[in-house]
C-alpha cells in the first residue's frame, strides 16, 4: 500500500483517467462510475501500485470523477427558464417544469426542484385552493405545529410536502397556533410578519430584547421539576433560539463531579436520578449515564454528531462547499459533495418522487446496512462509519404510508 500523501506516477494517472473516460453501454456516461472505482483499483494492482478506494477517488475528482452525467447538465436556457419561477417555495415548480417541456427540455420536478436548490432558489408545488382552505380553517388549532403537519399530510398524502413547507405557508398566510406565543411577543411577532427583510442579526436583537422583557433567563430558577413537560407550548419551546439556549443550560452544560458520581451508582435507577438531579431532563441523564458506561456507544455519538453536522452544512449551503481533508471526510472516506450528490442521490433506494435534499431527516434518513451497535472494537465501527454501508431510508413505516408506500420498514421501526 502507498504511503498516504505520497506523490502519484504518471503511469497511475494514465490508469485512472482511463477509468474517468470510460462511459456507460447507451454512450450517456449516466451511472458509469458504479463499481468503476473498484476497477480501476484492480488494474492498479496489475501494474504493481496498491492504493486505497479513498486515494482513487480523490485522484479521480481530478479528471471529473467516475460518474459523468452528461445529459443530466443544465444548459443556460434552463436556469434562466426556472430561475424566472424563484417565489420563495410558494409555487412556481409545476409552470417552471411545464414551461421547459415546452421549450423541449425534459426535466422531472423533483431535479428541477434539486437544481434550483443546489443554486441558492426556492421554489415548490403550487398550493391549491383546498389545501389553503384547510389551512385558514386551522387557524385556531389548539396543538404543536406537529400535529398540525401530521394532520395535513393525513388529509393530502399525495401532496409531497415537508412538514417545514406547511408551517412557512401556515406562517405566510398570516395564522399562528393559538395559545403557543406568550402575549408580550406579539410587537415583536407583528415586526417580523410585517418586515421579512430584517437581518439575522436585527431578529436576534428583537428576540434578545423579547428574552430580557419577559425575563426568560431567571426561568431555569422559578422552575419546578415537570413544569417544562406540562407546559410544551412555553415560549422558551417555540421559540428555537431560547430552545437552544435552555437546552444548553439545563443538559448541555458541564457535569460535576458529584453529578457523575451519582450517575455511577449502579443502585440507583434513572427516575431515582431524576429526583436527585431536577435540574437534568430525564433524556440527558440516560445519554450521560450510557456514555459513561458503554465506550463505543459514546463514540457512536460522538462520530454520528461529526457526520451529520457536516452534512447539513452542505445541505444548509452547497455553494460555499470546499473539497478538504476533514474528520467527517476521513470517517465516511469520501468528500461531503461527492457522498451527497453521487452516492445518495444515486442510490438505487432513493425514492425520487418523494425524497429530496430539503425533507432530509422529515421524511428520510440516512441509514447503516450493518447497524453501528453490533461493533466490539473501534475498528469494526471505524468500517461501519464508511460510506458503502449507509443508504437512504425512510425515516418511519407511517411517513411512508402517508406518502402512499405501502410494505416498506422505517428507519425508527428496525
Amino acid at each position: 500500500m502507498a504511503k498516504k500523501g505520497s506523490i502519484w506516477t504518471e503511469a497511475e494517472k494514465i490508469i485512472v483517467k482511463k477509468f474517468c473516460n470510460k462511459k456507460s453501454k447507451d454512450g450517456s456516461g449516466k451511472g458509469a462510475g458504479k463499481g468503476l472505482v473498484h476497477q480501476c483499483q484492480a488494474a492498479l494492482l496489475k501494474k504493481g501500485f496498491s492504493r486505497s478506494i479513498g486515494a482513487i477517488n480523490n485522484e479521480a475528482r481530478k479528471y471529473g470523477g467516475f460518474t459523468k452525467r452528461i445529459k443530466n447538465l443544465y444548459a443556460e436556457k434552463e436556469k434562466e427558464i426556472i430561475k424566472k419561477y424563484n417565489r420563495y417555495g410558494d409555487g412556481g415548480l409545476e409552470e417552471a417544469v411545464k414551461e421547459l417541456k415546452n421549450k423541449g427540455f425534459n426535466r422531472t420536478w423533483q431535479s428541477v426542484q434539486v437544481w434550483a436548490y443546489n443554486n441558492g432558489l426556492n421554489i415548490g408545488n403550487c398550493w391549491t385552493e383546498e389545501e389553503e382552505t384547510w389551512l385558514k380553517s386551522n387557524n385556531l388549532f389548539k396543538g404543536a405545529m406537529k400535529n398540525l403537519c401530521d394532520n395535513f399530510l393525513k388529509k393530502f398524502p399525495d401532496c409531497n410536502r415537508t412538514a417545514l413547507a406547511i408551517e412557512s405557508k401556515f406562517n405566510r398566510l398570516g395564522y399562528r397556533l393559538n395559545h403557543l406565543w406568550e402575549p408580550e411577543l406579539e410587537s415583536v411577532l407583528e415586526k417580523l410578519r410585517d418586515n421579512k427583510k430584517l437581518s439575522v442579526e436585527e431578529i436576534q436583537k428583537l428576540l434578545a430584547d423579547a428574552k430580557e422583557e419577559l425575563e426568560i433567563i431567571k426561568i431555569k430558577e422559578k422552575r419546578e421539576k415537570g413544569d417544562y413537560d406540562k407546559n410544551p407550548h412555553s415560549i422558551i419551546n417555540k421559540c428555537y433560539s431560547l430552545k437552544i439556549q435552555f437546552q444548553v443550560s439545563n443538559d448541555w452544560e458541564y457535569w460535576t463531579e458529584e453529578e457523575l458520581d451519582i450517575l455511577l451508582d449502579d443502585s440507583l435507577t434513572n427516575k431515582q436520578i431524576s429526583i436527585l438531579l431536577p435540574h437534568r431532563t430525564p433524556a440527558a441523564i440516560s445519554i450521560q449515564r450510557r456514555k459513561l458506561t458503554n465506550p463505543m456507544y459514546k463514540m457512536i455519538v460522538k462520530t454520528r454528531t461529526i457526520i451529520n453536522g457536516a452534512i447539513k452544512n452542505y445541505i444548509k449551503n452547497p455553494q460555499s462547499y470546499t473539497e478538504r481533508d476533514t474528520k467527517a471526510t476521513q470517517i465516511l472516506g469520501c468528500q461531503i459533495n461527492w457522498y451527497i450528490n453521487e452516492h445518495i442521490l444515486e442510490h438505487p433506494d432513493f425514492v425520487q418522487k418523494h425524497w429530496n435534499l430539503l425533507n432530509h431527516g422529515d421524511v428520510w434518513h440516512i441509514d447503516h446496512e450493518k447497524e453501528l451497535h453490533k461493533a466490539t472494537t473501534e475498528e469494526e465501527l471505524t468500517k461501519l462509519f464508511h460510506y458503502t454501508n449507509t443508504r437512504p431510508m425512510w425515516a418511519s413505516t407511517s411517513t411512508a404510508e402517508q406518502h402512499g408506500v405501502e410494505g416498506v420498514q422505517g428507519n425508527l421501526n428496525r
